[in-house]
């Protein structure tokens, strides 16, 4: 399915083999923002999670049975709450919701990887050496903790530099206002360079139109505050 990818900036419903995926638009993500979290953990973070509060030993039989099956099992049978999730999110941008039924063990791990794909959701890496992922998790939290942009930032920046309207951008996906915030930072950045450049020899001019990666780990995902900001900027 990599290939739909160049694509998705059309905001156009993606064809299946179970019928026709559709975006969730920015004025509906407040209604979403948990279950599109909850997509986002796979098998092992589901794993890690439950070992958090298993302090006292009480859910070893349960954290055994997860690792016995894999994520569809785990959703379908395991997992009430992340069942209902599913449903949700996948009655949400099913177009044809009859394609429900067709959803089976053979296909889910598809069709998830392309949902979350067309929002701009990575998984959580989750590493099996504890060292390793308390480092991670580190590293996870500085970066968040230097990001200065929240999505309220980013929806007043595209609305500003590109003339939309807040009701014009409640209706874009997400991967349409961060293609368009990222390429307006590019072209920002290319005047700057371009000034600069005028004075020094050694600043390098940076190019406007160089591809950008929306799916670099840990960089783009919906949190709760950004939902809050959504649904404050959007009269939610």
């Amino acid at each position: 399915m990599n290939e739909l990818k160049d694509f998705f900036f059309l905001g156009k419903p993606i064809q299946t083999e179970i019928g026709e995926i559709d975006f969730i638009r920015l004025k509906d993500y407040p209604l979403y923002t948990k279950e599109l979290s909850m997509l986002r953990m796979n098998k092992k973070s589901l794993i890690k999670e439950y070992s958090r509060f298993n302090e006292d030993g009480s859910l070893d039989p349960f954290i055994i049975e997860m690792k016995k099956r894999d994520l569809y099992e785990i959703v379908h049978s395991v997992l009430p709450d992340f069942h209902e999730a599913y449903f949700k999110v996948f009655s949400k941008v099913l177009i044809n919701k009859d394609s429900l039924s067709l959803i089976g063990k053979h296909n889910f791990p598809r069709l998830r990887k392309l949902i979350l794909d067309m929002h701009c959701i990575t998984e959580d890496k989750v590493v099996d050496n504890d060292e390793l992922q308390e480092f991670h998790d580190i590293s996870k939290s500085l970066k968040q903790q230097d990001s200065q942009s929240d999505l309220k930032d980013i929806v007043s920046c595209v609305a500003a530099f590109n003339g939309y309207t807040y009701e014009e951008i409640s209706k874009m996906t997400m991967y349409q206002l961060y293609l368009s915030f990222y390429r307006m930072a590019e072209v920002m950045n290319y005047n700057t360079t371009t000034l600069f450049a005028t004075v020094s020899p050694d600043v390098k001019v940076s190019d406007w139109s160089s591809h950008i990666n929306l799916y670099k780990e840990e960089s783009y995902h919906l949190s709760t505050k950004d939902a809050k900001n959504i649904e404050q900027l959007f009269g939610g």
